[in-house]
């Protein structure tokens, strides 16, 4: 009394007795849908359309926290696992499970770097792979994660891992200021002017005792000594210079007066 189905339709099945009496029953024979299309692996938060035919089905998802489908055949990546996906046309029905896997960790460090220098990036997902999605602007160290800046600008970090799934970041390179140029020598008391450009940037002295300097990079020189001046542009990129402050010779002494053709001493 096994009944398998052929065709789509309607058929009589009878079951006869050996007196020839006998009692029917009509069975229907639905049309099973064809095996969903094979489809990759996908990322939480991604998405990848599977197919049936023919037309007309109901999608299901055995685990919606894990993955969801839409009418259309459409899979989300809700949280990593293997939900069963389900096409069906009335009682026939066919499966997939669908491969959910997790994203690395978000990236952490310095997203911040000047030209020509370097900022440390991490993550703590093991295993991936670091690429710049413009390395004219910053490159990447494809096992250290270690950017360094290249032109001013941004650029995209991308961490990804061996099934694909990735994570990123914004990293921002900004301009590192010419070396300073100008007058680097002074006696105490004297001034002079000091230059670096991008313009716009702040001016610093690591000793005010010894000789400031203004927001235009005039330096006075205060005090005998050694200070080192700081020009710094945007977010923290620098440029030092270290200036010379030469003491003056002690006031002159004795007698300033003196008459024509004599003579008069002074010391210092």
């Amino acid at each position: 009394g096994i009944v398998t189905g052929s065709l789509p339709g309607n058929s009589v099945i009878t079951y006869q007795l050996s007196t020839g009496c006998s009692t029917t029953a009509t069975v229907t024979v639905n049309t099973m849908p064809t095996t969903i299309a094979s489809v990759p692996a996908i990322c939480v938060g991604a998405t990848t359309t599977l197919s049936s035919s023919p037309g007309g089905g109901t999608w299901t998802s055995s685990n919606t926290a894990m993955g969801t489908v839409s009418t259309s055949g459409v899979v989300t990546g809700i949280s990593a696992g293997t939900p069963v996906i389900t096409y069906a046309i009335g009682s026939c029905y066919v499966t997939r499970e669908v491969t959910v896997n997790p994203n690395p960790a978000a990236i952490t460090g310095t997203l911040v770097v000047c030209m020509g220098s370097g900022t440390p990036l991490s993550n703590t997902t093991t295993g991936g792979i670091w690429t710049s999605g413009a390395t004219g602007v910053a490159t990447v160290g494809s096992t250290t994660g270690l950017v360094t800046g290249v032109t001013a600008g941004t650029a995209n970090i991308v961490y990804t891992l061996s099934t694909g799934c990735f994570t990123t970041a914004i990293v921002t390179v900004n301009t590192t200021p010419t070396p300073i140029t100008g007058t680097m020598v002074y006696c105490v008391g004297n001034t002079g002017t000091l230059t670096a450009t991008p313009s716009g940037g702040t001016w610093s002295s690591s000793s005010t005792t010894m000789a400031t300097v203004s927001g235009s990079g005039v330096i006075n020189a205060l005090a005998a000594g050694n200070p080192v001046i700081t020009y710094t542009f945007g977010a923290g990129c620098t440029r030092t210079a270290m200036i010379t402050v030469n003491p003056n010779p002690a006031t002159i002494t004795g007698t300033l007066s003196v008459c024509v053709a004599n003579i008069t001493t002074l010391a210092t």
